[in-house]
């Protein structure tokens, strides 16, 4: 893995998801890594504003039933170089 930086990050996401075995599987993650990443930079997403959108997806988790609770825990690991990603944007904007 190289140093992350707002130009490599993808591509390191996506180098570390090609080892799942599961051809499916490693596509739809990496076109949900190339959105994520790409909303992230379009919108020059903040730390408060990742942070704002963790706290809901974790409170919506906590009133849902086991099996919809492990589900939105999956979609929280499924993006979790994004955080690398926003805080590489906010050392740039100086937040």
């Amino acid at each position: 893995m190289k140093d992350l930086t707002i130009d490599n990050i993808t591509d390191n996401v996506l180098t570390i998801n090609n080892a799942n075995p599961d051809p499916r599987f490693r596509y739809v993650l990496e076109r949900l890594v190339h959105h994520l990443h790409d909303f992230a930079r379009e919108t020059r997403l903040s730390t408060q504003e990742w942070m704002a959108g963790i706290q809901f997806l974790t409170a919506t988790g906590q009133i849902c039933t086991d099996v919809r609770q492990v589900r939105a825990w999956l979609l929280l690991q499924m993006s979790k170089r994004a955080p690398i990603l926003i805080l590489l944007i906010a050392s740039i904007q100086g937040y």
